[in-house]
């Protein structure tokens, strides 16, 4: 960071200081490692760097994200807590957004894995599918097997949650489709040797039988 705002390389001031604010975070300074993130931001503006710009966002949410994860344990203030996914939803979709205008598809499938988690763990299942079916679509279009694997079991894990909040008639069908796109993540999972793929496949498996 000193010798890029020496040499005055915007550029790479921009991404030291989204790197140094990604090790605040990592070592639990999180206010510090969000000053860093908005410092990050404001040059990306300036200079007009998009991907940047979008990195930085999704960093952002991934912050409130957390922080909402944090308090929701810690048994918080609701209200606090909705802020916070709030917060962390908006900056994931102006990511998106940026993502979209400049067709990064592997930075699209990452926005949509953190809009498809804040919806899901708001209750809003309808929307957390919605995503999930998009972010498959795209993992399938570049042909990202480990992310294909992965969305298959996100989408059986909303599935399932869905399904537990239904009647009897409509849980059972749920709970059959949820069953058929968590076997098809556990059989890709298999085939990729991702072995932390398949033991999420096992557990949500588990959990709908």
């Amino acid at each position: 960071l000193k010798l890029s705002e020496e040499s005055g390389n915007k550029l790479y001031a921009a991404k030291a200081y989204n790197n140094i604010g990604i090790i605040y975070g990592q070592i639990g300074n999180y206010q510090e490692s969000l000053n860093f993130y908005f410092a990050s931001l404001k040059i990306g503006k300036e200079i007009g760097d998009k991907p940047g710009i979008a990195n930085c966002y999704i960093n952002i949410g991934n912050f409130y994200y957390h922080q909402a994860l944090i308090l929701r344990k810690q048994k918080g203030n609701p209200d606090s807590i909705k802020t916070k996914f709030a917060e962390a939803l908006a900056n994931q979709l102006a990511a998106l957004k940026i993502t979209e205008e400049i067709g990064n598809k592997l930075g699209i499938g990452s926005c949509y894995t953190n809009i498809a988690n804040i919806y899901e763990m708001q209750g809003n299942y309808t929307e957390a599918l919605k995503i999930n079916f998009g972010k498959l679509k795209i993992f399938e279009e570049i042909g990202d097997k480990d992310g294909i694997a992965n969305t298959n079991s996100n989408i059986g894990d909303v599935l399932s949650k869905q399904a537990a909040l239904a009647n009897a008639s409509a849980a059972k069908e749920k709970y059959h489709e949820a069953l058929q796109y968590l076997n098809k993540g556990l059989l890709l999972a298999k085939e990729i040797g991702v072995k932390e793929r398949v033991q999420l496949a096992y557990l949500n498996l588990s959990e709908v039988y």
